[in-house]
């Protein structure tokens, strides 16, 4: 029995002026087709800290900036007059860097002016934007859980963003706040932070309805362009009241907002595990993989609302206690993939091995 999950999390854009926030890194970055802005999101606000102006002539077909979650970096493409161009941008494990591979070029080569020098790349150049050196090795993302809710539509953010999906945004949230230093907020909770606070308190309360609401607010308000995370909803719709101060980063939103988007499907607490303990009414099927504990992890499915399996790996001797949701009384039990298995109930605890995998199915 495996759980996998096919999906790719590759969000982009074909719009000027796009931004998106680099995996691995505190910057957010505005993409033109000839021009690049990078903000520091530590403060606030953006604050600007580099400009990068590229000598192409347009206008640029198939114009496309890529926020690849699956390799830690930003793509953009597109057909200049001159011939096709290609570049990633991508962090470094170093804080503060930033560089800029050319991986096509047009034969002329990609121009570059940026604080008063100008540089020319070929196909496999390195440009630094940011930092003082091209020895550090580019940012990769960390082995984390994955999240997918059963969605298949075409990941065009501003088509994401319109249609204001639960089963879009969420998987992508999920990966993100994994990939930006964690910046909690340590003021009373206030601006969009204080809409964060709200999910988790309709979530404590056992009211999925209302949860699910505070969630769509949180994600019309939260996030200006495509999951660069604000403090005050600068569309003005109503739905926060103005920000009078706070003093913390924005980027807390993804990283805190990740935590507890898990937290949806599952908590792990003093060797009790309780599966899907705040599913939301949208949320009806879903996969979420590898997820990390202190003993080891946990991989699970869900269809229909209620859990359909589970692996669950074990990294030492211990006893745990697993709940459901109150429509699942057993389950099958196996240690060996070839084996029947056997039914346990639900009130069972569980006595397992170190470094044993174990599988759970045909909860009735």
């Amino acid at each position: 029995m495996h759980i996998d999950i096919a999906e790719r999390l590759k969000p982009f854009s074909h719009s000027p002026g796009i931004s998106f926030i680099l995996p691995g890194s505190d910057y957010q970055v505005q993409v033109f087709p000839c021009l690049l802005r990078i903000y520091h999101l530590r403060e606030s606000f953006p604050v600007l800290v580099a400009e990068l102006k590229l000598d192409v002539q347009g206008p640029i077909r198939q114009f496309t900036v890529c926020n690849d979650l699956e390799k830690g970096r930003i793509s953009v493409w597109g057909e200049t007059k001159q011939g096709w161009m290609r570049y990633h941008l991508f962090s470094s494990a170093e804080p503060g860097q930033i560089r800029l591979f050319a991986e096509r070029t047009p034969p002329i080569g990609l121009s570059l002016h940026q604080d008063q020098t100008t540089s020319t790349l070929q196909n496999g150049d390195v440009h630094t934007i940011l930092g003082h050196t091209q020895t550090l090795a580019p940012y990769r993302i960390p082995a984390c859980d994955r999240l997918s809710l059963g969605n298949h539509k075409a990941q065009d953010a501003d088509l994401i963003k319109r249609r204001l999906s639960l089963q879009e945004i969420l998987p992508l949230w999920h990966r993100l706040g994994q990939c930006v230093p964690s910046y909690p907020c340590t003021d009373s909770p206030g601006g969009t932070f204080a809409l964060l606070e709200e999910c988790r308190e309709y979530m404590a309360q056992g009211k999925p309805e209302k949860t699910e609401q505070a969630w769509l607010n949180l994600m019309q308000t939260g996030f200006s362009h495509f999951l660069v995370p604000r403090l005050e909803d600068q569309d003005f719709q109503g739905i926060t009241p103005p920000l009078a101060s706070l003093h913390c980063s924005p980027l807390g939103l993804l990283s805190e907002g990740a935590k507890l988007i898990r937290q949806l499907f599952i908590q792990i607490s003093n060797h009790h595990i309780h599966f899907l303990p705040h599913l939301l009414p949208s949320l009806s099927c879903g996969r979420l993989l590898d997820i990390p504990w202190e003993e080891g992890t946990i991989s699970l499915e869900w269809t229909k609302k209620t859990i359909r399996r589970v692996i669950l790996y074990s990294q030492q001797e211990q006893e745990v206690r697993m709940h459901f949701r109150s429509d699942v009384q057993s389950y099958r039990f196996r240690q060996n993939l070839h084996d029947k298995g056997i039914r346990k109930s639900c009130q069972e605890t569980l006595f397992l091995h170190k470094n044993c995998h174990y599988f759970f199915d045909n909860f009735n």
